[in-house]
């Protein structure tokens, strides 16, 4: 197997290529900026002149690159895409129904959708974790770790995000989103937003909102309001869930969000951003709890923060994902919450049973070491691909 890997320099790709060695499959990575997803001569000269001097058997990157899969296409190629971020934009290309694509998603409702508009070649694969990486930087015993942190939580908080930035919504638009974002936050497990963004609604905000359509990768409307409110959603799911467990709790919060020292409560500590290689590994194995509160665009899948967590060795505290749900044993492997009152019932009832919680963080570290590394879930992925 000769793989050609396309490196956007995505935090994930020492671990892919490292994975590649231990399989016993030669690769060529390249790294070259793109200056249009759709059009650049000069990467499409770039690339085709690297896959004409290499006998390659499958081109293979994280996220989907139009522009790959048009050099697929000319060149004869597969072209695998692991998609590792949501919402993605570039999903929306007419090229991603080229028959050259293998297109693998983390969340199956997102499958579903693009499978629904016509996609023949998509797959489901949930996002690996290199559990040999984390073992060589932490050790191997996880009931043996000490705590430096009580309830941890490493993410954006989402501030500054566009519906905030639309302040200039009329009383009855903004009042019916408004509407929108309070329901939605009290559910999770299934996600109406897209729903209740009917035909005559997304016309109407139209009038307001204002966007420049791409012809080369044309954006539903829908799909991009429903990630505006999605995110908001997101925003005020990890900025009340924190506010909460820290009136009883000590939680510290590791990210990248400028807040206002007057907005922190007295138990939250907030920190800057960490290395997701060594410093992040670190605060899952030595934080009793880690919480897990995703995206509300992913509203399926398994975000790799949560894989990342387990495969750490760390005690996972998430909401309900459906395939959390699906592919761990809850209160055995993981603890899903569905309210803010179920959080802080758990975060109270796991801080306080230091064997229930550091037995429940081995099982899930095994789940993720049998079933969810890089070295088990790309061959299946070459295989589904029909590449192995």
């Amino acid at each position: 197997m000769n793989i050609l890997y396309y490196n956007w320099t995505e935090y994930a790709g020492e671990d892919l290529m490292k994975s590649f060695s231990n399989l016993g499959f030669a690769y060529t990575k390249i790294m070259y900026p793109i200056t249009d997803y759709n059009r650049d001569p000069k990467f499409d000269d770039f690339i085709d002149s690297v896959i004409k001097d290499g006998n390659f058997d499958v081109i293979f990157t994280f996220d989907f690159f139009p522009l790959i899969s048009k050099a697929a296409q000319r060149n004869g190629l597969p072209y695998i895409a692991w998609i590792f971020d949501s919402p993605h934009y570039t999903l929306f290309s007419d090229t991603l129904f080229n028959n050259c694509n293998r297109v693998f998603f983390f969340d199956k409702d997102e499958l579903n959708f693009f499978t629904s508009r016509g996609l023949k070649n998509g797959f489901y694969a949930p996002l690996p974790v290199n559990v040999d990486r984390l073992d060589a930087l932490l050790g191997d015993s996880i009931t043996s770790a000490s705590y430096d942190y009580s309830i941890s939580f490493i993410g954006q908080l989402y501030s500054g995000n566009m519906y905030d930035r639309v302040n200039y919504l009329p009383p009855y638009i903004k009042g019916f989103l408004d509407g929108i974002i309070a329901a939605q936050g009290n559910v999770y497990g299934y996600n109406f937003v897209s729903e209740l963004l009917t035909n005559d609604w997304i016309s109407k905000i139209s009038e307001y909102i204002k966007l420049t359509p791409d012809e080369d990768s044309p954006l539903p409307l829908n799909n991009v309001f429903s990630n505006m409110i999605n995110a908001k959603i997101t925003h005020l799911d990890r900025c009340n869930s924190l506010n909460l467990l820290s009136n009883y709790h000590t939680v510290d919060l590791f990210t990248k969000d400028e807040l206002s020292p007057d907005s922190i409560p007295e138990n939250l500590h907030v920190h800057g951003p960490v290395s997701y290689t060594d410093e992040m590994p670190y605060i899952f194995r030595h934080s009793k709890i880690n919480l897990n509160i995703s995206l509300r665009s992913i509203t399926s899948g398994i975000p790799l923060r949560a894989m990342d967590i387990m495969g750490a060795g760390g005690f996972l505290l998430s909401n309900f994902q459906n395939e959390l749900s699906e592919y761990f044993e809850v209160n055995k492997e993981l603890a899903l919450y569905d309210s803010r009152t179920s959080l802080a019932e758990l975060a109270d009832y796991y801080i306080n049973h230091d064997e229930e919680r550091c037995m429940i963080a081995e099982r899930g570290y095994k789940k993720i070491k049998e079933n969810f590394t890089h070295d088990i879930l790309i061959p299946e992925v070459l295989r589904l691909s029909g590449v192995m």
